[in-house]
Parts: structure tokens; sequence; C-alpha cells
């Protein structure tokens, strides 16, 4: 049997990319719940809030208050060898 080709990885994530996001109302301004990738071919590196977005707003706006923090090992899933 032939072996098959070995097919290259394509990056999973764009650098920036916001991987999850969900809207809630607890406080008065919405907000979005992010997984923030910050380089190619990586999972998630920092989990966190941003407040006050609309939806027409990119979740990545300079202007706006964050609080990113890494991500728990939770979050990141098992390990695998």
């Amino acid at each position: 049997m032939k072996k098959p080709k070995r097919v290259r990885r394509k990056a999973r994530f764009r650098v920036g990319q916001v991987v999850k996001t969900r809207c809630g109302t607890p406080v008065k301004e919405p907000y979005w719940i992010v997984l923030m990738i910050t380089r190619r071919q990586h999972k998630p590196d920092f989990g966190g809030w941003f407040y006050g977005c609309d939806r027409e707003q990119p979740s990545w706006c300079p202007y706006m208050e964050s609080e990113l923090r890494p991500l728990t090992a939770k979050e990141i899933g098992p390990k695998r060898k």
C-alpha cells in the first residue's frame, strides 16, 4: 500500500481573531467574553472581557477597556503528547 501524502496543516486562526464571543447583560453596557489569538497555529493565549462594545464595533477597538488574562488550564484543554 502506498503511504498517503502528508498534508501541510493550515493555520487554524488568524492573528488577533476573536474565537469565542458571547454577549451578556449583567452590567449596564454590553460586553463580550473573548478568547484572543496572538500567534499563528497556536491555541488561544489570552481570555478576558471587553467592555462597552456594540455588535457593530470590532472587539479589538483600541479605545475600549479590556482585561486580558492568560487562559486557564481548563480553557486550554487536556495536554496531548
